[in-house]
């Protein structure tokens, strides 16, 4: 599984989703997306969960999951980005949209730091690595993570 945050008025916003619809395309039947809408950083991701929705949908056809919206940082952050941010000792803030990738498998991997300007080849070669070694452990084994779905 790769979790994130997006939003869908960042300057990143589309290369970000480009890479992590062909991530979909490629890996989509063995690696889950997961994408948590945040308006955290310059008030970019402005709508509501449905238009969030939508605006995937229509603009990227993405079919992985999107989420509704939440905090990755600050008093009011959502548990999972605290469970992650414990889990890979990486307490430090969340710095901007798509700035940091969690891989999940049996345990939460190290966070692949994406600054808003790159491509997700990084995230690609991770996926890759992530996979190989995943799906030669057992492909039977499943995660999910619940939450409000945009």
């Amino acid at each position: 599984m790769l979790i994130t945050n997006v939003a869908s008025e960042c300057g990143s916003t589309d290369s970000h989703y480009k890479g992590l619809v062909a991530l979909d395309s490629k890996y989509g039947d063995s690696i889950n997306i997961v994408v948590f809408p945040c308006n955290q950083f310059g008030s970019q991701e402005p709508l509501s969960n449905e238009e969030i929705f939508d605006f995937t949908r229509k603009t990227y056809n993405a079919q992985f999951l999107v989420m509704g919206k939440i905090d990755v940082n600050g008093p009011e952050t959502h548990p999972l980005y605290t469970f992650l941010k414990e889990a890979t000792n990486t307490h430090t803030d969340i710095a901007w949209n798509f700035s940091r990738y969690y891989f999940v498998d049996s345990k939460v991997s190290e966070p692949t730091p994406h600054p808003p300007t790159s491509t997700n080849l990084n995230a690609q070669r991770r996926a890759q690595s992530t996979l190989s070694t995943t799906l030669s452990l057992s492909s039977s084994r499943s995660s999910s993570i619940t939450g409000e779905r945009a």
